[in-house]
């Protein structure tokens, strides 16, 4: 829900006067650069890169594929983080179906939406789905096991239209899982146009 208009005036008053306001990258902080007195300050998020290592080290990626039921030479592109509009995953639906339109090799390619969300945009996602034919896209639930997927995707892709430091960006860097992205926000503090992925 967005914040009713009275509401407006307070917030700008609490920016303003708050001993400190953080953000989490320069790009939002200049959404709010007309209240800065002084007091903002960049505080950019993190990972716990101990927990991933140790998870690296416990699990091999044939094994979590195994477990995922991905089959050894299938393609799996996972677009990893809740389903909701600002994360844009209508348009990974159509560039899934541009994809498999221009897939002449008939590569076997497996597009995964780690993060299901029940709620009216996934119902317009599933109508997409059907309509487009995607037979080769699964939807998996929100899930505290985010890391499998990390570790089993040959590729992590991001369609946010709004982000300020994304923490599954960081998380697909610290796997070594390659990003493509779009080039929105605080990611592009985070991803060197073809050094660290591909932005769009």
């Amino acid at each position: 829900p967005k914040l009713v208009l009275p509401l407006h005036r307070l917030v700008h008053e609490a920016l303003g006067t708050a001993t400190r306001t953080l953000f989490l990258c320069e790009a939002t902080r200049r959404y709010y650069a007309d209240f800065d007195r002084g007091n903002y300050r960049i505080v950019p998020s993190w990972i716990q890169l101990e927990e991933i290592a140790a998870f690296r080290a416990a699990h091999s990626r044939a094994e979590l594929r195994r477990k995922l039921g991905y089959a050894d030479g299938e393609i799996v592109i996972a677009n990893i983080g809740t389903v909701c509009e600002r994360k844009g995953q209508h348009i990974f639906l159509r560039a899934i179906d541009a994809f498999n339109f221009n897939n002449h090799q008939r590569l076997p390619v497996r597009f995964v939406m780690v993060g299901a969300r029940e709620g009216i945009y996934l119902d317009l996602l599933r109508r997409d789905l059907a309509r487009l034919e995607l037979r080769n896209v699964t939807l998996v639930p929100e899930t505290r096991a985010v890391f499998e997927y990390f570790v089993a995707a040959d590729l992590f892709v991001c369609t946010s239209y709004e982000e300020s430091f994304p923490r599954v960006v960081m998380e697909a860097m610290a796997f070594e899982t390659p990003i493509v992205s779009t080039d929105v926000h605080g990611i592009v503090d985070l991803i060197g146009q073809r050094q660290d992925g591909y932005l769009v």
